[in-house]
């Protein structure tokens, strides 16, 4: 098993004095991280998550993306796999919100060509990452459908792709879905996760439940020690990476102290 971290200038200082403290540090090639790839791989491989393209499954074209450079910075950071969104905006689906492009009995179909345009053009593996439905969001959410555990196992099993699973993703999209998030977790395709995210998520009191990125809750724990059972159990078989998704370099809320006790709980739980 091996570990990954979100990037933080906190993360960086602790890889200073503990350079084994993880396997691979999270970041985005865009933004406000894009400029820290170079400074973070001297540290670790880099497990990159986002080239700003706003890459997606339910993207209606892939024309604007830069294939070159995503395959130049796999390839010079190390990268084993990208993790893609299951994500579909309303405005994308005909009938949401005055939306228009795809019709919505052909979105299975479309997103599956989709991701496996990314697999052809892509020189890593591709991952499917579940997203986090939530239509009180104040940003743009993926539709219900794309979160529902029929159509993400249908997705996996038709791509053949690898599934990243989100823990804080699914906990958001279990809230609006009126299910327990453990039998949600227990509905999706398992034996296919080849990573997991965890991070804590927030209780807001317009939005419900939100993905935060915050402190790992209790339960969140209760999740991972479910996840350990079913590797026990040998449904999930595929798990290389655990990643801690708490820590951002665009606020001074982290905390060195959170970091790492986060990272030992995970670490005591997956051993």
């Amino acid at each position: 098993m091996k570990y990954a971290c979100n990037i933080s200038y906190e993360l960086m200082s602790i890889l200073e004095g503990n350079p084994q403290f993880c396997d691979y540090i999270k970041i985005g090639d865009f933004g406000d991280t894009e400029q820290l790839l170079d400074e973070a791989f001297t540290k670790k491989p880099l497990l990159i998550h986002g080239f700003g393209w706003h890459e997606r499954g339910g993207m209606l074209s892939t024309e604007t993306i830069d294939y070159k450079k995503i395959n130049e910075d796999i390839k010079k950071y190390s990268v084993p796999f990208i993790g893609i969104h299951s994500l579909c905006f309303p405005k994308d689906v005909i009938g949401y919100n005055k939306g228009t492009g795809l019709n919505q009995d052909g979105l299975l179909e479309h997103m599956v060509s989709v991701f496996r345009e990314f697999q052809q053009k892509i020189s890593s593996d591709v991952i499917i990452e579940n997203m986090d439905f939530n239509p009180k969001y104040t940003w743009p959410s993926t539709i219900k459908e794309t979160v529902e555990p029929n159509f993400l196992t249908a997705l996996i099993k038709k791509t053949e792709l690898d599934l990243l699973l989100d823990v804080g993703h699914a906990k958001v999209s279990a809230a609006q879905l009126g299910m327990d998030v453990l039998v949600y977790l227990d509905a999706l395709p398992l034996e296919r996760i080849r990573e997991i995210h965890f991070s804590g998520t927030k209780l807001d009191k317009k939005m419900g439940v939100i993905d935060a990125h915050q402190i790992m809750t209790p339960e969140d724990y209760v999740i991972a020690e479910y996840l350990k059972k079913q590797i026990d159990n040998q449904r999930i078989s595929k798990l290389e990476v655990v990643t801690l998704e708490y820590g951002t370099v665009r606020s001074d809320t982290t905390q060195v102290e959170a970091i790492i006790e986060q990272m030992k709980k995970l670490n005591t739980i997956f051993k």
